[in-house]
């Protein structure tokens, strides 16, 4: 997990909202949902193993005895709404760090106007190329700002949104990876079903690793942004 002493002191001094809301409350948001998606991430894997354990008996996972499942539901489904909450935590955290890159990078746009115009990750998933500051801070560039290399972002977009809009999303809830947790589902971009068909099948100890990358590289190009204005 992520170290919350050192985590909390990476936080640049953002700009205050005022009468609105105080950033530094913010961020110890960040630093406690942070802290239950370690939380729900260590219940995911224990829930895991717990249903690796039923196939002893006669209700195999990939080919469930219906009644068997009925009797006890909620092992499973458990498992499968903790990674839901575990990746809307996620992605609450990386929606929270872009408003806050916006406040840094924007402030006199929002001191005139009142809005965040730019408010979630969904903005920045499919960009190739960072041609503003607070674009540079979330994906980064080739010369002063790291970059999204694993493309971590637009997996998080994909996966949050299949959860939220896609009805063939629950058609993936009795599909486990019997050897380690797995965050699956199914997506219709734009709820199109038209359009290809997307399989997700992410290994959840690299979602967490990937998760952890992200949060600590958008916090070191907003310093770095700070330093070189």
């Amino acid at each position: 997990p992520l170290s919350l002493s050192m985590y909390s002191k990476k936080f640049p001094n953002y700009p205050s909202m005022p009468m609105l809301c105080n950033t530094s409350l913010v961020t110890q948001a960040i630093c406690q949902r942070t802290r239950l998606i370690h939380e729900k991430f260590n219940l995911i894997v224990d829930l895991h193993k717990q249903l690796n354990s039923q196939k002893l008996d006669d209700t195999p996972l990939d080919a469930p005895n219906h009644e068997a499942l009925a009797a006890s539901p909620t092992l499973l489904y458990k498992y499968k709404l903790e990674i839901e909450a575990m990746v809307y935590l996620m992605r609450r955290v990386l929606d929270n760090l872009v408003q806050l890159s916006y406040l840094l990078t924007n402030y006199a746009e929002f001191e005139a106007t009142k809005s965040i115009a730019y408010n979630e990750i969904g903005r920045f998933a499919d960009k190739e190329i960072a041609s503003t500051d607070l674009e540079k801070i979330i994906i980064g560039d080739e010369y002063c700002y790291s970059k999204d290399s694993t493309r971590f972002l637009r997996i998080i977009n994909d996966l949050f949104n299949s959860f939220k809009h896609c009805l063939i999303h629950d058609e993936s809830y009795l599909l486990m990876c019997p050897d380690t947790p797995s965050v699956t589902s199914y997506q219709a971009k734009n709820n199109n079903h038209n359009n290809e068909i997307i399989y997700h099948n992410h290994n959840a100890y690299h979602l967490i690793m990937g998760f952890q990358d992200t949060v600590l590289r958008i916090l070191k190009n907003q310093n770095t942004y700070n330093q070189m204005t």
